[in-house]
């Protein structure tokens, strides 16, 4: 039997007899004066340059009309996940297409669509209004099983639900789980979770981040994805209503913090009568500090 050590160096030097790991240690030990603040400044600049490269905006979508919201019974016949738009919904697809593309003109793009087949017929439909775009390498597509719809349990009973939507208002609705499926929060989970995995993917420096993102998916999720990132209480939460089919919130980048505030003029409703229009300054984002507790984009940075 031949039996082989390798020595442990620290990366290339010059050609010299090695010392072995105590060479690696003394110049370590003699790294050490200044270290810290030469490694902080490191920290800093990696940090300025990853707010640099963020998308200048992120823009929430949801799907269009679907058979779904006109029809509650086809839930008893048809998975939640399969329901089809209806051609009213196409053509807001169509529409939420032209309005996004007016707001992003040629600027890069990636898109993020929920599984669903409602959500996927309706990035067709916006992607109507980008011709080409996918052969100059102007956007991508993705896909997240992250941004699904709330889960209610399978096939529902039409005759059964009017009970369980009760019972849900009385237990909370951000609280409650449907047998079989999931609660607000479970979802509320699932969309922090959404968001590491885009923080992750935007600084990463193995591809050239994207101007845009655009996330296409479900009225419930979006709340959601909201909340977790702007660190939104449960009572706030409950106080903001579904957007309408194919309705689109834009957050946009602060390029002194790289993080992401609510662009003027949303067209959120709030509030116990779906009356008020304008969202409280804190649930917007505005001077959100770095102490926030949200999750996401920003609030993984180091502090500078």
């Amino acid at each position: 039997f031949f039996f082989f050590f390798f020595q442990a160096e620290d990366g290339i030097r010059d050609a010299q007899e090695s010392r072995g790991l105590g060479d690696v240690y003394k110049r370590q030990k003699l790294m050490g004066v200044g270290s810290d603040e030469w490694c902080l400044d490191v920290k800093r600049r990696a940090n300025a340059e990853k707010k640099r490269n963020r998308p200048k905006r992120i823009i929430l979508v949801r799907h269009g009309e679907s058979q779904g919201n006109v029809d509650r019974n086809v839930y008893a016949t048809v998975p939640d996940h399969a329901l089809l738009l209806t051609d009213k919904g196409r053509h807001q697809a169509v529409d939420a297409g032209s309005q996004i593309r007016e707001m992003i003109g040629d600027e890069s793009c990636l898109f993020i669509v929920s599984q669903y087949t409602r959500t996927k017929e309706t990035l067709a439909g916006i992607l109507q209004a980008f011709p080409g775009q996918d052969e100059e390498g102007k956007y991508r597509v993705r896909c997240s099983s992250l941004l699904r719809e709330q889960e209610f349990g399978n096939f529902q009973e039409p005759d059964q639900m009017p009970a369980v939507m009760k019972e849900r208002n009385k237990y909370g609705r951000f609280w409650y789980r449907f047998s079989n499926g999931e609660s607000g929060a479970d979802v509320h989970e699932r969309c922090s979770e959404f968001l590491g995995v885009l923080h992750r993917e935007i600084d990463r420096r193995a591809t050239t981040p994207a101007e845009n993102i655009v996330i296409v998916s479900h009225g419930l999720t979006m709340r959601l994805i909201c909340m977790a990132y702007f660190n939104w209480e449960v009572d706030e939460f409950e106080q903001v209503w579904n957007p309408d089919n194919c309705e689109t919130w834009v957050w946009e980048k602060d390029p002194e913090t790289g993080k992401y505030v609510f662009a003027d003029n949303q067209p959120i409703k709030f509030g116990p009568l779906r009356d008020q229009i304008a969202l409280p300054e804190r649930m917007l984002g505005v001077n959100r500090g770095s102490s926030a507790a949200g999750h996401g984009l920003g609030d993984l940075d180091c502090e500078d």
